[in-house]
């Protein structure tokens, strides 16, 4: 809307308006004013019918045509709306007003790329204007070193501009720059102190930083000042697994806030069949269906699933494609791309799916869906792989997992009932593209440790343990690698840490992120790979073994402290699992003092894994649809 127009409609009274139509009905600034007054009450369509009189009377005055095009676009009329404003861009017009309100509406019509036309044509008419700079970045159609000179622009002219500086702290996150991204959610929030957008993502950068006792504190900062909804509650659920000190009660705790979030428990608009029946139609619902360690656990039950028993529908929730989203679509029985729909139409089309069991695998990160598994479209719901925590929704009525994540001592800490498989919980896939074993042979003195987890997982806590090991080893080092760890101040930040546990920054290697094969092979240059604590590795410690590297592991009080766990004893490795610190570091410290026990399981850990259940597709897809055979007939008892 334009400025101009709103401002005069404050001047005048509707009464003294109309008077003033019944008058002069030619009169086209009063119908500009009729229809801002229409606009600002929420009457968008009567607002258009007066912008699109004022215009007819005055064809050439842009700020009618700039609220015309505003007010169409307002009523969902957005084709009507480009083409007004269009019109008059072909015609030479170069009003600011105009060509952004244009933006506006391409960005609505799905035309960022035009819309950034639009946007940086208004910039370059009006230099001075913030709001304008802003919305070039915001449109999501400008490169991204414009997007970000435009936010950095908006600013210049506004340093008080809020939007501007949380969105170019996210457009640093975006590119794991992870102290620029912090310092401007900080200046956000020194503005705006109570805002709960800014409030969650520094507490999520924090995290991201290893920091996850902080991002706690700032969480429940925003719930104080009244934020309970669900992005709180995902960031909430996702925070208390990464806490020290945390455990099963905790989480479940904290879950229970989801309940309210998403609302009461529904019935599922349909029963289930009898078991005899079958196959039974299981819906596996995710956003990681492509190269993600999610994918990785859950590829042999697409290769190996008894058709004749069950049968998957695979709903993919991503919006790109990419080599193994590929791959898995073509192994699936039923595949359908779900990323461009909403909650209501997804739900609809699962229940039109008659699917039995749904699956939801991401649980409270980023990208689920639960929105989705809210609205009750299966008969039977459950959560697997992708969150190992209670996830706290009464609709979710299972998690899948076996008795080494969650023994019976930790099953106080979940409201939903127990899928327990009899091995392990899943299944990993080994890599494709796997090098061989290197022998890790000939680098010199010193024991290498690595670990090539999150940074996220790398608390405090870990690094003073890691510090006591250390010390006890001088010659030891200690390889990280992951992605953002080759920025610089991702690399300072974490290497301060360590310098403020006891360990040298000599002793340190950082490394970011590389492709799968060589990702791979620098576990080649390590001996013992440490596993963090209170959230152990998943793949990472499956890719460690299935390279010849021993994992050490602290099995912890809560279901994501214990993935690792279940993974060793899975594969006989059950001696590097440790049930306390002093027995962590006994362990770490024994593999390092006895390169011929590391030697060992250089050769021999590969079989030893293909020997398993961790690698036996054609059993753990046997044992998956017997267990989901088992809760379809304990949910018919229920109901």
């Amino acid at each position: 809307m334009a400025s101009a127009a709103t401002s005069a409609a404050r001047q005048e009274t509707e009464i003294d308006l109309r008077r003033r139509l019944s008058i002069e009905p030619d009169n086209a600034a009063a119908w500009n004013m009729a229809g801002a007054f229409a606009y600002a009450s929420g009457q968008k369509g009567t607002a258009a019918a007066g912008f699109a009189r004022a215009l007819s009377l005055q064809p050439t005055e842009a700020r009618f045509r700039a609220n015309l095009g505003e007010a169409l676009r307002a009523t969902g009329r957005v084709e009507e709306a480009v083409a007004v404003l269009a019109t008059a861009i072909a015609a030479g017009e170069t009003d600011p007003e105009v060509l952004s309100n244009l933006g506006v509406a391409l960005g609505d019509r799905g035309s960022p790329t035009r819309a950034a036309a639009a946007f940086a044509a208004a910039t370059a008419v009006a230099p001075s204007r913030a709001d304008l700079h802003f919305n070039l970045a915001a449109c999501g159609g400008a490169e991204r070193s414009i997007e970000r000179g435009a936010y950095a622009r908006a600013l210049t002219i506004d340093p008080h501009h809020v939007d501007a500086l949380f969105n170019l702290g996210q457009a640093y996150f975006r590119d794991d720059n992870l102290g620029g991204a912090r310092a401007l959610c900080r200046r956000a929030l020194a503005l705006r102190p109570i805002d709960a957008r800014s409030l969650r993502s520094l507490s999520y950068f924090q995290q991201c930083l290893g920091r996850p006792a902080e991002a706690v504190i700032l969480l429940e900062r925003a719930r104080a000042a009244g934020d309970a909804g669900r992005e709180w509650v995902a960031a909430r659920c996702l925070a208390e697994t990464y806490r020290p000190g945390t455990s099963a009660q905790a989480q479940r705790a904290v879950g229970r806030h989801a309940a309210a979030a998403y609302g009461p428990s529904m019935r599922p608009a349909r029963r289930l069949g009898a078991p005899a029946s079958m196959p039974i139609r299981v819906g596996l619902l995710s956003p990681d269906f492509g190269r993600h360690p999610v994918a990785r656990f859950c590829t042999p039950l697409l290769a190996h699933a008894d058709r004749r028993r069950i049968e998957l529908v695979c709903y993919s929730d991503r919006r790109t494609d990419d080599d193994e989203t590929r791959r898995m679509r073509g192994m699936a029985p039923a595949w359908r791309d779900v990323g461009r729909l909403d909650d209501d139409a997804l739900a609809a089309q699962i229940d039109g799916d008659r699917i039995d069991v749904l699956v939801e695998m991401a649980g409270h990160t980023a990208g689920n869906r639960l929105g989705v598994v809210a609205r009750r479209p299966a008969p039977l719901q459950m959560s697997w792989i992708g969150f190992p925590s209670t996830i706290g929704l009464p609709q979710i009525d299972c998690i899948i997992t076996d008795g080494e994540m969650v023994p019976p001592s930790l099953e106080a800490g979940f409201g939903e009932r127990l899928l327990r498989l009899p091995t392990i919980g899943w299944c990993y896939e080994p890599p494709a593209d796997g090098p061989p074993i290197l022998s890790g042979s000939g680098r010199g003195p010193g024991i290498r440790f690595g670990c090539f987890c999150n940074p996220a997982k790398i608390n405090d806590d870990v690094l003073d343990l890691w510090s006591c090991l250390l010390a006890v080893l001088p010659e030891s080092r200690l390889y990280l690698m992951y992605v953002g760890l080759d920025v610089p101040f991702n690399q300072a930040d974490i290497l301060g840490r360590m310098v403020a546990a006891g360990i040298r920054p000599d002793r340190v290697t950082c490394r970011g992120a590389e492709p799968h094969p060589d990702y791979l092979k620098r576990y080649g240059e390590i001996d013992v790979a440490l596993d963090p604590f209170p959230f152990s590795g998943g793949a990472t410690t499956a890719d460690a073994l299935w390279m010849g590297v021993p994992v050490v592991t602290l099995a912890g009080n809560a279901m994501a402290g214990r993935i690792s766990a279940a993974i060793l004893r899975a594969i006989g490795a059950g001696d590097l699992v440790a049930d306390s610190e002093e027995g962590y570091l006994a362990t770490a410290r024994m593999l390092a003092l006895d390169p011929e026990r590391r030697r060992s399981y250089r050769t021999s850990l590969r079989a030893q894994m293909l020997a398993s259940p961790l690698c036996d597709g054609a059993a753990f897809a046997g044992a998956f649809t017997e267990a989901l055979v088992r809760a379809v007939r304990d949910q018919q008892r229920r109901s």
